[in-house]
């Protein structure tokens, strides 16, 4: 596993929360009765698309929303009840990236946040020097941050995440604006943290590849709700491992079979169709390859978008 530990080393317990957002003529409600664990040294994923309640979820164990019903705990005492057991534990990095002062040097910004955090500007220094060179951002202390890339700026937000020496951060949608390079270098930190400092992440995302990738366990939120959780290889084994890319020739009559057999396809160049049968439908893949048509079928591992698919219809 990835950063995984013992399930007795449990850090974060979030007892039956849920959030209602009021208004005039409306209840919505964001989440509605979710219960895990979160485990010491782990990257622990919260998933679901779109408006499935991740950001409301996330904010409510930052403590930057109050849930209307349910408990936080933090090594076994209530975050609601007790809020001095973890201050300066948590750490948290909204989606996006505009939360330093453009026209401010990253060092300025980065001994203004420790200021805040009230470090002591020599301790302070030290570690804005080692978690620069950590990051690779040395030569960049000195630079206005208007200037620095969009994957710059998003691991000098997480620099400033990691002023407090916190034990758990959370992320919200990181890889928004980050391209595949930066995004694998993102990984890549994400993970070295956790061997190096033992610090507990808190991921929300609806980015199935990165997911799969960096997690160890995971929720599946739909409509607020809890749909499916649990170590993230075994519930990528849980469903079947395979399903089939089948080409046909683009024609009338394979149309309307495609469409009759409730089969999605898409329209590739050269005029070939493609569509996806999964193992449950190979009554389906027979009557096709009896069709003159095909022109090829290939095999293909399934992923974790497949498994979204599955959840989310």
């Amino acid at each position: 596993m990835k950063g995984f530990v013992g399930s007795s080393n449990r850090l974060l317990s979030i007892k039956n929360i849920t959030k209602v957002y009021r208004t005039k003529n409306q209840e919505i409600v964001a989440n509605r009765n979710i219960t895990f664990d979160v485990r010491k040294g782990e990257i622990f994923g919260i998933l679901g698309p779109n408006g499935a309640g991740k950001t409301t979820l996330i904010k409510q164990i930052a403590t930057l929303l109050l849930p209307d019903e349910g408990d936080i705990l933090f090594k076994g005492k209530s975050i609601l009840s007790h809020p001095d057991c973890f201050l300066g534990k948590f750490s948290f990095l909204m989606e996006g990236t505009r939360s330093m002062y453009e026209y401010l040097s990253a060092g300025v910004n980065l001994l203004y946040f420790a200021y805040l955090y009230k470090i002591p500007e020599k301790v302070a220094r030290k570690r804005i020097d080692e978690l620069m060179e950590m990051f690779g951002l040395t030569e960049f202390l000195e630079e206005y941050v208007m200037n620095y890339s969009t994957g710059m700026l998003k691991k000098l937000n997480i620099v400033r995440c990691l002023l407090t020496e916190p034990e758990v951060v959370f992320l919200d949608e990181p890889l928004s604006g980050l391209d595949v390079i930066a995004s694998e270098e993102f990984i890549n930190l994400i993970q070295s943290l956790v061997r190096k400092r033992n610090i507990t992440f808190l991921i929300a995302s609806h980015r199935m590849d990165f997911v799969e990738k960096i997690t160890d366990r995971v929720i599946w939120l739909k409509d607020g709700e809890i749909v499916k959780m649990g170590e993230t290889g075994k519930i990528k084994a849980s469903v079947e491992n395979f399903e089939y890319q089948v080409y046909l020739k683009k024609r009338r009559n394979t149309v309307r079979l495609l469409e009759r057999m409730g089969l999605i396809y898409e329209v590739m160049k050269g005029g070939i169709l493609r569509c996806n049968i999964s193992l449950k439908q190979k009554e389906k893949l027979k009557e096709l390859l009896d069709n003159e048509d095909v022109i090829s079928v290939e095999k293909k591992e399934r992923d974790f978008e497949s498994v979204f698919k599955e959840v989310y219809g």
